[in-house]
């Protein structure tokens, strides 16, 4: 496990490089990254000689850029933050300094909005707030029709939330970037590590049933049309349940009630395997990457990562706690299901 002294880090306050006045008081760097919620930094710097709580005494609001890494490899580029707190603590004094990522931070993005979308596609609608925040959507986002979508003075970052998980999509926003990835892109890619269960400090997973389902339906009257839309799918359901997820939600068409129930079901079991685990210090855990435990047992495989929480300390070296859910559990359990079937011979199925 590396030491501090092993491990490289960047800070810029507002441009200017402040590496070296850091790393003399750190005490320690937490970086949290989030697949659906904003990235926050917290350094935690020693004042024994009262310099960061007087003369360097941070601004709220002042942007903070970071770098973590191995010296000499890798380095993760943890993105661009706004202080938003800053506590003095004691004895002995030290001061930590909390910053979220700048794209949640800033004012304009939370302001309430009120507005109406209609007759437009979910594309249209993301893509219309995307550019009222100034920001450039990364991700290939449904066409499906949206007869009419209230925003009632609601920030712009949670109507974004609550289309992502109404359609089933993973939202956030880097640095000038709006991310709207569709889930099953996310939970198809490519393990980028793979780790033994003794590569990893300490570990907590858990296999459910409770709150997952085999399929999921929607009924929904439209007053207007006279019409009834119904829709059910098994699609994303786990084979070993036998509850349906009824939805009670307004649709606009067929198509809409598609995406909606499969997003639903596919969020209600996709935890159905998870934990969390904690590993020493690496670039490539970050929210989004996907990674494969072995050695585990039934519960090896490929894991998404949810969050990665990135703690930098004098005492401990670089760590990093994850939150997972296993990704492809139901092909995994169709096969085992298949295995465990008896087969008909030839004699058996022509009686």
């Amino acid at each position: 496990m590396e030491t501090l002294d092993q491990i490289y880090i960047k800070v810029l306050y507002n441009g200017k490089n402040i590496t070296a006045d850091v790393s003399k008081s750190l005490m320690s760097l937490g970086y949290t990254d989030h697949m659906s919620e904003a990235d926050t930094l917290d350094i935690t710097l020693e004042d024994s000689e009262c310099k960061w709580q007087s003369e360097w005494y941070p601004e709220k609001g002042a942007k903070i850029t970071a770098q973590i890494g191995i010296a000499g490899g890798e380095v993760l580029d943890c993105g661009i933050f706004e202080i938003d707190e800053i506590e003095l603590y004691g004895s002995p004094d030290a001061v930590n300094i909390r910053c979220i990522a700048a794209g949640f931070k800033q004012g304009q993005k939370r302001t309430l909005k009120s507005h109406v979308h209609e007759k437009k596609t979910l594309s249209q609608i993301v893509h219309t707030i995307a550019a009222d925040l100034g920001l450039k959507v990364i991700g290939n986002v449904s066409q499906v029709k949206v007869e009419r979508l209230v925003q009632q003075k609601k920030g712009n970052l949670t109507t974004l939330k609550k289309l992502a998980s109404r359609y089933g999509y993973t939202f956030n926003v880097r640095d000038q970037n709006l991310i709207f990835i569709k889930n099953e892109e996310l939970e198809g890619k490519q393990a980028v590590a793979y780790f033994d269960k003794t590569d990893l400090i300490s570990f907590s997973l858990t296999d459910r049933t409770f709150g997952t389902y085999s399929s999921a339906s929607i009924r929904f009257h439209n007053p207007e049309a006279g019409s009834i839309i119904e829709y059910k799918t098994s699609e994303g359901g786990l084979p070993n349940s036998d509850d349906v997820l009824h939805l009670e939600q307004s649709v606009d068409s067929i198509e809409q009630a598609q995406q909606i129930t499969k997003s639903a079901l596919r969020e209600a079991n996709k935890m159905q395997q998870s934990g969390n685990i904690a590993l020493p210090g690496s670039v490539v855990l970050i929210s989004g990457n996907i990674i494969s435990l072995h050695r585990l047992g039934r519960l090896s495989g490929d894991y998404l990562i949810k969050s990665a929480s990135h703690t930098l300390s004098s005492t401990s070296g670089w760590l990093v706690d994850a939150e997972i859910y296993k990704v492809g559990y139901k092909e995994e359990l169709e096969k085992q299901t298949e295995r465990n079937t008896p087969k008909k011979n030839k004699k058996d199925s022509s009686q």
